[in-house]
């Protein structure tokens, strides 16, 4: 049987009441190396977190101050999944607050501004998470993204170019990059990057469905729907390379065969094809 997700409230009584069991009943507590270090790590913790925190604004308010800053991840972990970023952001600054260096909460709180739509904080969190990890491939991926969400593909691009630094194979940096690269005007450039994550991951779609916008783009709609094909045979719920090949089938005076890609990328939710027609 599947079980149920642990809700925020309970998860909130589960840490109450280890709160207020006996450290000897603890069933956590084993005489092993590992757990003796876990318990002093979150000893030191308690003791750092031990003063009642700042209030914050009421918009964020946590329903109960907690004992230390492991109990805080993961209750924001459980308000992530339940989509409530809100009070997750409240756990990650109560973290922050008694240590500023905290790469963990940062990262978090990033991730969590981005679910409230709010790219200018979440931008702000991760750049002070780099400074603290200026080798972190994957928050300079992460911060791109942001940065290409606000309409600054230069500030995209050079954060590409440092995380393929680290990651020279990767094929998602670069399929991204392409997408800076088409931002900034640069189509010949952007193919390059879209064809090298092909090669890099034959498997990867999404290079394919990029592949397929940049020719759409130049009005090029049989070499599109070749691109959007291949993402679709490696990922056949792509709604809008659905929509896009649709697109590119009606160019090509393909009716019949676009209004069954429209249709279908309906069915999957995607719904500017619901109203799509064929001239």
């Amino acid at each position: 049987m599947l079980r149920r997700p642990t809700s925020p409230q309970e998860a909130l009584e589960q840490l109450r009441a280890e709160r207020n069991r006996p450290f000897w009943r603890t069933p956590s507590l084993r005489l092993t190396t590992a757990t003796i270090l876990l318990l002093i790590l979150m000893s030191f913790l308690q003791n750092r977190l031990g003063q009642p925190p700042t209030p914050v604004q009421q918009k964020y308010a946590t329903p109960a101050d907690l004992d230390n800053a492991a109990q805080y991840f993961t209750r924001a972990r459980i308000y992530l999944e339940h989509d409530r970023p809100g009070e997750a952001i409240s756990d990650y600054s109560h973290v922050l607050k008694d240590n500023p260096a905290s790469f963990l909460a940062l990262q978090g709180r990033a991730q969590a501004w981005l679910r409230l739509d709010q790219p200018e904080q979440a931008l702000a969190d991760f750049t002070a998470a780099l400074a603290l990890k200026p080798d972190a491939m994957e928050l300079y991926n992460n911060r791109a993204l942001v940065y290409m969400q606000l309409g600054r593909p230069d500030h995209a691009m050079a954060d590409y170019n440092q995380a393929l630094k680290y990651q020279p194979d990767s094929a998602l940096l670069h399929a991204n990059r392409g997408l800076a690269w088409a931002d900034l005007g640069k189509s010949e450039q952007a193919l390059a990057d879209f064809r090298l994550a092909q090669r890099l991951n034959p498997a990867y779609a999404l290079a394919f469905f990029f592949e397929g916008n940049h020719w759409l783009a130049q009005k090029m709609p049989g070499q599109a729907e070749t691109a959007y094909t291949q993402a679709l045979r490696l990922q056949d719920d792509l709604s809008e390379a659905l929509h896009n090949r649709g697109l590119a089938r009606e160019q090509l005076g393909r009716c019949s065969a676009a209004l069954a890609d429209f249709e279908r990328a309906c069915a999957l939710g995607y719904t500017a094809s619901c109203d799509q027609s064929c001239s």
